[in-house]
């Protein structure tokens, strides 16, 4: 690593360490009366990153690691955002970790470019949410009913499955739950369209079994919520520690004819 921040890091953290297990350490066991022979304890550099992402919350970052323990690196450490996380859509997590990528990778990272590529995954999500690709949809499991005070909303889209499609979800099985407005009764079978009643607004998502390709057409995705679910809450809140007005900028933008 050539650039001379990182060098300038490394050698105070070196000279650093010297002090710390040369000088303060020494004269610590020796007003402990231990041995040095018998002192265990010295301090070392751990990693650099070369820059970072800090949220507003404890043990939430993204750092990009350039040097572990005195060796380079080029690696990404995350803690408590979305990709550390297992009920967010695959799809979400390739896409945020671009824009964490651009954050910090690029060197002349233009915001027409991050816009772009906002606006850009933002259509190829309604697609996706449109076509029913599960990739976009929230990885969900089900755990046994006795389990849950109150039943939870991907149960009832699980239940909604079962009831409409054919059974499937039993305690221990996963899928994929889509938020839907209601049915094409025109294209959905005669099975589907005869159980109709069973979408309430407490029970209209619904729950697309692991082994399944892709939702069926005949049902009407809420794509708004779902993008809101699967990239608008997400992007904001990776770009709320180094931008907050985010939406205006994009508008902006469009306003331009830029986007």
């Amino acid at each position: 690593m050539d650039d001379p921040i990182v060098q300038k890091t490394l050698s105070i953290s070196k000279d650093l360490s010297n002090f710390l297990n040369n000088n303060l350490l020494k004269k610590f066991v020796e007003l402990h009366r231990i041995k040095p022979e018998n002192s265990k304890f010295r301090l070392k550099q751990e990693i650099v990153a070369k820059k970072a992402l800090f949220f507003d919350a404890k043990k939430k970052y993204a750092l990009h690691i350039v040097n572990r323990e005195g060796y380079n690196r080029d690696e990404f450490d995350f803690k408590g955002i979305v990709l550390r996380r297992s009920d967010y859509p695959s799809f979400t997590k390739e896409c945020i970790e671009k824009i964490i990528d651009m954050l910090l990778k690029q060197e002349d990272l233009k915001m027409l470019d991050l816009c772009k590529y906002i606006k850009n995954i933002d259509t190829k999500i309604r697609e996706m949410c449109l076509s029913g690709n599960k990739k976009v949809a929230k990885p969900v499991s089900y755990s046994s009913k006795t389990e849950y005070k109150v039943i939870p909303t991907h149960v009832l889209g699980m239940e909604l499955w079962n009831n409409l499609e054919y059974k499937y979800f039993t305690p221990g099985t996963r899928g994929y739950m889509f938020k839907i407005l209601g049915v094409d009764t025109y294209n959905a079978p005669k099975n589907v369209v005869d159980n109709i009643n069973f979408i309430t607004k407490k029970n209209n998502n619904i729950v697309l079994p692991f082994e399944e390709e892709k939702l069926p057409s005949y049902y009407n995705v809420d794509v708004n919520d779902m993008v809101e679910f699967a990239w608008t809450t997400r992007y904001k809140e990776i770009l709320s520690s180094v931008c907050t007005n985010i939406d205006e900028i994009i508008i902006f933008y469009q306003n331009k004819g830029l986007l």
